[in-house]
């Protein structure tokens, strides 16, 4: 019985903790998180795209603009790069989570891209999916492992394309679709780039400029991608991080001003009244009230 219950623990750590290959820090792959207490876990912004699988307990998300979604043990959702993301989760909890990149073989994205078309027919609203087997054996390998320190790197990639390999077998295209509808392109590396730097320029200039392409290649790319132009997305996504900035925690008219580079009061509330319909203090308010 004893030889039995040593079998279920990692062998020769240290031959893991020695490989170069071993992370001791983790950048992306899988990782397991219990909560012993109640919790807000707060990022401002995801720097990968995360697919979270909630084993057990219940928490409440939100996501950009969807607010106060509550989870229940069971549920799979997917938090893209770059979203503003706040967690609040009882105690007894359990999260598997797996960040990723774009990065994908060539199998892998090829099946995503091919979902891109199934996207004009559906109503995203940040539905969860649920975990269904053939997912849970693999769940709790993946989590047992993890909690066994087996953190080679390798050992990730290989979680990850059967994981990738399982959700393709088992679940239906429609189901998958929703699932990554953020991410989705027929150009899946365009979109991630765009994404990722959308907030670091000031312009669609700028932006050209970080992807190495000629205006009129990034502008039909750019619009067969997103539906709509550069400048249209670049303020869209302004008035989005506007509002995130807003509702997630106390902020002032001079601090809104400062981040996203307004020159003066005037302009700030010019663009207010045009985006949002009121003036800066109004907007503040108005969310502030939300908290």
């Amino acid at each position: 019985m004893n030889k039995e219950t040593s079998l279920n623990k990692l062998l020769y750590i240290q031959e893991h903790l020695s490989c170069r290959n071993y992370r001791e820090k983790l950048e992306n792959g899988f990782k397991y998180i219990e909560f012993k207490k109640d919790e807000v876990a707060q990022e401002m912004e995801t720097t990968w795209n995360h697919i979270v699988f909630l084993l057990e307990g219940e928490c409440v998300i939100n996501y950009n603009q969807f607010k106060d979604r509550k989870l229940q043990a069971g549920s799979i959702i997917l938090l893209p790069k770059m979203s503003t993301v706040k967690i609040e989760v009882t105690a007894g909890t359990r999260l598997l989570s797996l960040s990723f990149g774009i990065s994908l073989n060539l199998c892998d994205k090829f099946a995503l891209q091919s979902l891109t078309e199934l996207c004009d027919n559906l109503d995203y609203n940040f539905e969860p999916v649920g975990i269904r087997y053939p997912l849970p054996p693999f769940l709790e390998l993946v989590t047992h492992c993890l909690k066994q320190k087996m953190d080679c790197k390798h050992f990730h990639s290989l979680l990850q394309q059967e994981l990738f390999f399982l959700l393709r077998g088992f679940y239906t295209k429609e189901e998958l679709a929703l699932l990554f509808y953020p991410i989705l392109a027929t150009e899946l590396s365009f979109k991630d780039f765009i994404i990722e730097n959308g907030s670091k320029v000031n312009n669609v200039n700028e932006l050209i400029s970080l992807s190495n392409m000629g205006k009129c290649n990034f502008h039909s790319k750019f619009k067969q991608v997103f539906g709509v132009t550069a400048k249209q997305w670049l303020l869209k996504q302004r008035d989005q991080h506007i509002l995130n900035k807003v509702m997630a925690s106390e902020t002032t008219i001079g601090e809104l001003m400062e981040e996203f580079n307004f020159n003066s009061q005037a302009h700030f509330t010019y663009y207010c009244k045009r985006h949002f319909d009121c003036t800066p203090r109004e907007l503040i308010m108005k969310y502030q009230a939300m908290i």
